[in-house]
């Protein structure tokens, strides 16, 4: 498949003008206007609203491709990186799995800057995602050595080893200087009219949008974001709040920059943790053995005071 309608795509959507996604690109303006409408004729339908004179914006198809677009380009990415290894017989190499707000916390750099310091002959890569189970699907289609994510208390997929280490717990994600940052619980009545931002399709956002419902609340869900880190900068600003999963133990902080308010959510479905993860009956390489063993250690066993050893 060539892949260069969809980068062409992904280029437009994230600067809102042909001419910068071309720029982006190195590519004539011509040359990625036929490769979006060329994607568009596959796919059967517009992707984006073209009003003269102004950026374009993604149509509801759109937005919906919009998502495994990037997945589907960053995975090719990966697996191009990983034929030039092989090919190459380059050093041993280890893919994690992990949720983007761990992904931003100290405590998952503490666990990759201790691993690699021991294991400098080891490549790391880490593959984000938005919801617990694009983890485990990563797993156990072999694009993911060994997981760090949440899985359902009680219920984990038979097909997965699970190391549980600690309660994932929802909290309101704020500025340090916002209003409700020094508050120690907060109801969702308190923060009902705040504007909030979400990663698009995250499961953060599907279950707090299910808690509302459930108390008949109106979320003003003002933004929804396509990369972690744009929500980060837009919580750290002040401008928005967001709602998310984070773990339950005070020595497992979120990302720094950030307060984290406990909020409480009539929550519907599964209670979860988080949890160090890797295939069940699948023999994993001494390297992704070699971390897994390593986070089990530190994060199940020994707390994160092991960091300081």
């Amino acid at each position: 498949m060539d892949l260069t309608p969809l980068r062409c795509f992904a280029a437009v959507a994230e600067h809102g003008s042909v001419h910068a996604a071309a720029q982006d690109l190195h590519l004539s303006q011509a040359s990625v206007s036929r490769h979006v409408q060329r994607l568009e004729r596959e796919l059967g339908a517009e992707l984006f609203t073209r009003r003269d004179g102004r950026a374009l914006e993604l149509t509801d198809a759109g937005r919906r491709v919009l998502a495994d677009a990037h997945e589907l380009l960053d995975d090719a990415q990966r697996r191009w990186a990983s034929l030039r290894e092989l090919a190459r017989g380059d050093a041993p190499r280890v893919t994690v799995g992990v949720g983007t707000l761990a992904s931003l916390s100290e405590w998952f750099g503490a666990l990759m800057h201790d691993f690699r310091a021991a294991h400098p002959d080891v490549r790391l890569a880490t593959v984000e995602s938005y919801d617990f189970a694009a983890t485990q699907r990563g797993i156990a289609r072999g694009e993911v050595d060994v997981g760090v994510n949440g899985v359902a208390v009680g219920a984990p997929p038979p097909e997965l080893e699970v190391r549980p280490f600690a309660p994932l717990e929802p909290r309101l994600v704020v500025a340090p200087g916002h209003r409700l940052a020094r508050r120690g619980r907060i109801a969702l009545e308190d923060v009902a009219g705040a504007p909030f931002a979400f990663l698009d399709g995250s499961e953060s956002m599907q279950r707090f949008e299910a808690a509302c419902a459930a108390a008949g609340v109106e979320p003003n869900v003002v933004q929804r974001c396509d990369q972690v880190l744009t929500l980060a900068h837009l919580v750290g600003s002040g401008d928005v709040v967001t709602a998310v999963y984070a773990a339950g133990r005070h020595d497992l902080p979120g990302p720094p920059g950030h307060a984290l308010v406990m909020i409480d959510l009539d929550l519907p479905g599964p209670v979860f943790e988080l949890a160090v993860m890797w295939a069940r009956g699948r023999r994993l390489d001494p390297a992704a053995q070699a971390f897994a063993d390593h986070a089990v250690a530190v994060l199940c066993e020994g707390g994160t005071a092991a960091f300081q050893n």
